[in-house]
Parts: C-alpha cells; sequence; structure tokens
C-alpha cells in the first residue's frame, strides 16, 4: 500500500490471488506473476528487456 494508487482494496485483491507462501516476499511474488524484466537476444539482433507474462494474467 506504499505505492500511490494502491488502496486496500488493490492490496487486498492481490493477496488474494497470491499464494500465502509468496506474502512478504516482494521478488518471489513478482517472478510469480511475470512482472520480471525478460531479455531477447537472438543472433546479430539487439538486445531488448519487455515483461515476461508468465504467470496469472489475471494479476498482471
Amino acid at each position: 500500500m506504499a505505492l500511490p494508487d494502491v488502496g486496500p482494496q488493490v492490496a487486498a485483491a492481490v493477496l488474494a490471488l497470491l499464494p500465502p507462501h509468496l506474502w512478504g516476499r516482494a521478488k518471489a511474488a513478482a517472478s510469480y506473476t511475470g512482472l520480471i524484466p525478460e531479455r531477447e537476444a537472438s543472433g546479430k539482433s539487439v538486445e531488448r528487456s519487455r515483461l515476461s507474462r508468465k504467470g496469472p494474467p489475471l494479476l498482471r
């Protein structure tokens, strides 16, 4: 709830959708939801980052 626009309702919804073993573990929760950057590299192309989108789409 320390983030802007995150109030009690948003925090409760996120906690309801996260498995209990991830509560209080920000990095693990971000990884579970797919909100971590993933690098793309192929041959001579330039590397770029994007969200991995692995995990439940409802949480993203």
